[in-house]
């Protein structure tokens, strides 16, 4: 896939969970469908927080601690995540590195008007430090925990993926029936 593609699959999928964090009505924002599940405040913050790592990782600043031994990190990295971005889904229940983990104090403190500024902001950061990157640097790796170095493109396209994993949770969010 090329950069244009990229960015334009990135454009789409950004702008579907943009949406469907708008459509959780405010009462549900910090209602959690259960105990062990994230909020749509806490979701919207995860997905927030993966691109601003992201970011970082693309300068240099941040490395996630690679969570796999590396032969598990490159069988995951060629054969499972082509098939996970073919595909368009993630495994359920796949943990997050604990690195964008939300913090339920932040993700309570933010409205959905300001987490979608903030999402907005971070995620074009995102693409453009991820790019610069490639353009630059073009032996840059961004260490993700469980598939282990990818080159900018790649890191972009999972972010993507990522991102459009939790739409469909941000929708079920919106269904949440009051606590």
């Amino acid at each position: 896939m090329s950069w244009d593609d990229a960015l334009a699959e990135h454009a789409a999928v950004l702008s579907a969970f943009i949406r469907a964090m708008e459509a959780v009505p405010a009462p549900q924002w910090q209602v959690s469908p259960g105990a062990t599940t994230w909020s749509a405040a806490a979701l919207a913050l995860h997905v927030a927080d993966s691109y601003a790592f992201g970011r970082e990782a693309a300068f240099g600043r941040a490395a996630m601690r690679r969570r796999t031994p590396a032969p598990v990190a490159w069988f995951a990295r060629t054969v499972l995540l082509p098939r996970l971005l073919a595909s368009e889904t993630f495994p359920r229940g796949a943990r997050a590195p604990d690195e964008v983990v939300p913090d339920p104090h932040a993700a309570a403190s933010l409205d959905q008007a300001e987490m979608r500024v903030r999402l907005e902001r971070v995620a074009a950061e995102a693409v453009d430090a991820l790019q610069e990157a490639a353009r630059t640097r073009p032996r840059v790796r961004i260490t993700h925990a469980y598939f282990g170095p990818l080159r900018p493109l790649l890191a972009m396209r999972l972010l993507s993926a990522h991102t459009r994993h939790h739409t469909e949770g941000m929708r079920q969010r919106g269904l949440v029936a009051d606590a």
